[in-house]
């Protein structure tokens, strides 16, 4: 799902790989080569979109907005992306349980 097509949808015409390419439905980002990567796919249907993020240290999330564009023209997507890695960056220490078990 995540692997890296052949030709041009994976290789610039030097034919190195991509820095990211379209994976079977995702965009993918290798990170490195650690074998790891940043995946992620984004949705539109008139009126909403949607933004879902994989990322290589397993933690993922999902936005979904009530909108598909700002006046702009730009994509909600597109602007919260950059703020939801450094927010998921910035955090040292996660919990060592599942807050969402009550009474634990």
């Amino acid at each position: 799902m995540w692997a890296r097509p052949a030709g041009a949808a994976g290789f610039g015409a030097d034919k190195k790989p991509l820095d990211a390419y379209y994976g079977c439905g995702w965009m993918v980002r290798p990170v490195g080569d650690t074998g790891k990567a940043n995946v992620w796919h984004t949705g539109l249907i008139s009126g909403t979109s949607a933004l879902l993020v994989r990322r290589w240290d397993g933690l993922n999330w999902a936005v979904l907005f009530n909108t598909d564009a700002d006046p702009k023209g730009e994509y909600p997507a597109d602007l919260i992306d950059g703020p939801m890695h450094t927010a998921a960056d910035a955090i040292k220490a996660w919990p060592e349980r599942d807050l969402s078990e009550p009474g634990r």
